[in-house]
């Protein structure tokens, strides 16, 4: 789990066509890159807010669960206080899943 990150669908597509470099070994420092001839100095990127990439990853692991965007986006908001800097994305799911509303059984 340690080395996975989320992209969006075009960045994923980009990056196994070999379109998109991705280099770095900690979540919160990650560079990627348009292939070209001369790379360009503008087209890095760097991440360096963990905690906004790990809440996405959460806010999306729970709607894939099936819960809506607002709901999800509010449980991950909820549990922001309550991770560490460290955390792992288990971590952000897990207690992102305890604020959300309980279910009733249909």
């Amino acid at each position: 789990m340690g080395n996975l990150m989320l992209h969006c669908s075009a960045c994923h597509r980009a990056h196994h066509t070999g379109r998109l470099q991705i280099a770095g070994t900690a979540p919160d420092h990650i560079e990627t890159q348009r292939r070209s001839d001369e790379p360009d100095p503008r087209q890095v990127v760097r991440v360096e807010n963990a905690d906004a990439s790990m809440q996405e990853q959460a806010r999306l692991a729970l709607v894939g669960l099936g819960w809506p965007s607002p709901t999800a986006r509010n449980a991950v908001a909820a549990a922001a206080s309550h991770v560490g800097r460290e955390a792992t994305i288990d971590v952000w799911i897990r207690e992102a899943l305890r604020r959300c509303p309980v279910r009733k059984a249909g």
